[in-house]
């Protein structure tokens, strides 16, 4: 299961409402049985109001199958499966 924390964004600014998800989807090992959920704390949460570094940048950032591989051998904080590496690595440019 996945969730993702409630936002809005307007123009530069993105309020989080961490006490809140937007729907998602679950299914048990068998991949049979699916639910959709939405999740809400049962104290509330003040929204936080952030700025959005990225607001009006027009150029995209690609990541080239070299710097893909010399990322994930730096980084320590996950290991990649070989699926994993092998379908992030088919999705970027050579």
């Amino acid at each position: 299961m996945f969730q993702i924390t409630q936002f809005l964004q307007e123009s530069s600014n993105i309020t989080s409402y961490c006490d809140q998800t937007f729907p998602g989807w679950s299914h048990d090992v068998t991949l049979r049985h699916w639910a959709c959920f939405n999740g809400r704390k049962q104290t509330p949460v003040p929204p936080k109001v952030h700025r959005d570094p990225f607001h009006g940048v027009t150029e995209v950032l690609r990541m080239s199958y070299a710097s893909c591989i010399e990322t994930t051998a730096i980084q320590t904080n996950h290991t990649y499966t070989s699926f994993e590496l092998n379908t992030l690595l088919r999705s970027l440019p050579t």
